[in-house]
């Protein structure tokens, strides 16, 4: 439990571990930028595609884990836009054009003067769509498509189909099935630490919102996430940053 945790024993791992989260503000600025491009693709997409789109946060965004970058301070929130075709019925190339004319919309749409959460920039990476904003923020946009013929493991999650940097063979990925299995491992110590949280704050336990409680398990990851910036920061093929 959280007695056994080296974050509880040495102050100086926990508070370096704190340190690397963007700011409050921050954090709050990029919530609120994916629930309106959510809300806009929703009420747009699914209408243009005749299909469901669904759009879902993966990776550290939705663990908990997310670092500000050593060297600019930038952040990222990784998402997932699904739309339910089957691979079969158009390649790679035709769903990237899908997302491409829905992200050039939703950005030519939030331009207009005046809007706070309006992007500044959309790039096209090897695999996925970038959004940038002021202010070291980023949005990476990755399109995948349902596992309609049941190939992958359904055990746990919602696996899915994710284009190929070469745009050849679409490759598997279970971003809801992996965020299950890293809640789950640290359920007991996260559970713990909301009982604490709430009786300093004399406040129910449902009341405190996540942001306030970090686990070891998402602590740790912070840290070796730092590492890996550090050491291959000088590396030509984008290791630190292997989604875009």
């Amino acid at each position: 439990m959280t007695g056994n945790s080296p974050f509880d024993r040495s102050s100086f791992l926990h508070e370096l571990a704190i340190e690397l989260d963007p700011p409050l503000d921050r954090k709050q600025f990029a919530r609120a930028c994916y629930e309106d491009l959510g809300r806009w693709l929703r009420d747009h997409a699914a209408q243009t595609a005749d299909r469901d789109v669904q759009v879902y946060p993966q990776g550290s965004g939705n663990l908990g884990t997310t670092n500000r970058d050593p060297f600019t301070g930038e952040f990222d929130v990784d998402l997932v836009i699904r739309v339910a075709y089957g691979k079969w019925e158009l390649s790679q190339k035709q769903l990237n054009q899908i997302i491409n004319g829905w992200l050039g919309s939703y950005v030519s749409v939030r331009q207009e003067p005046g809007h706070r959460l309006a992007p500044i920039k959309l790039d096209k990476g090897k695999r996925a769509w970038t959004l940038y904003y002021e202010d070291g923020f980023h949005m990476d946009v990755l399109p995948v498509v349902p596992d309609l013929a049941d190939e992958l493991d359904a055990s746990m999650g919602d696996p899915s189909w994710l284009i190929d940097k070469e745009l050849l063979r679409w490759q598997p990925t279970n971003p809801r099935g992996f965020a299950k299995w890293f809640r789950r491992i640290s359920a007991a110590e996260r559970y713990e630490r909301k009982i604490e949280l709430a009786k300093r704050a004399e406040v129910e336990i449902d009341q405190l919102p996540d942001h306030r409680i970090k686990t070891s398990l998402q602590l740790t990851v912070q840290l070796l996430k730092r590492h890996r910036d550090y050491m291959f920061r000088d590396e030509p093929d984008g290791i630190a940053h292997p989604q875009r």
